[in-house]
């Protein structure tokens, strides 16, 4: 606090009412020296409030509580006045945080939005490519691919009780049109219509070939028989 000595000043109303004309005139003279002290203390005072209260508050002195977040000036605590390590997670609780490059370690959040993801292993939940229309959708049940009408079109899992992997097609009207599947050491290929095998060059089919049946050659040309 700043070294201020008010005056005393102890003339009563008693005093001014009992005195003559020569009393009078010292407690005016009085009175004045007293005004012209006490306008000089309070200036001192009020030039040297900064000096000698703000700069020199002592952190160890103040009471928990007093100084709250609206008593601090926008942008005046910068990074070079916190201490390292000051600051730890625990104690960062922000609606948005943005930086260049951050080793974040573990994160739990609701929603992760990015740009670009680069990384080894991503595991839970569902990856999607979008919310709704043409997309694809991978999680614990295996992968589904999704039309621009929300149509699943292809489906590719594992049947653990059937001891089965493979993939299954359907149409624009989420009808059943076949799949690839194997089981048991076998490959199987099964169309709910019709099964086309077509190459534009050859087709090998090697190994031993069984016909169940009808067989239709007749839009063949059978040759080497």
């Amino acid at each position: 606090m700043a070294d201020v000595q008010l005056p005393s000043f102890k003339t009563t109303f008693g005093d001014i009412d009992n005195a003559n004309m020569q009393g009078l005139q010292e407690i005016v003279k009085s009175l004045l020296n007293s005004t012209i002290i006490l306008t000089e203390e309070l200036t001192y005072l009020l030039n040297n409030l900064d000096t000698r209260n703000l700069n020199e508050v002592d952190g160890d002195i103040l009471v928990t509580g007093t100084v709250t977040a609206k008593a601090i000036a926008a942008n005046s605590v910068t990074a070079e006045k916190i201490q390292a390590g000051a600051v730890v997670a625990e104690k960062i609780d922000v609606g948005e945080l943005s930086a260049i490059s951050a080793n974040l370690g573990h994160i739990t959040a609701g929603l992760i939005e990015a740009v670009q993801i680069f990384g080894s292993i991503i595991t839970g939940g569902t990856l999607q490519t979008d919310t709704d229309g043409s997309r694809i959708v991978i999680n614990s049940n295996g992968l589904r691919a999704y039309d621009g009408n929300n149509i699943k079109r292809v489906a590719m899992g594992v049947n653990d009780a059937a001891e089965m992997a493979g993939h299954a097609y359907y149409g624009p009207d989420s009808s059943y049109e076949g799949q690839v599947y194997s089981v048991l050491g076998a490959l199987h290929v099964i169309a709910a219509n019709e099964l086309f095998l077509r190459g534009y060059g050859n087709v090998l089919i090697q190994g031993d070939v069984k016909f169940e049946g009808s067989v239709d050659f007749s839009d063949a040309n059978v040759t080497g028989l």
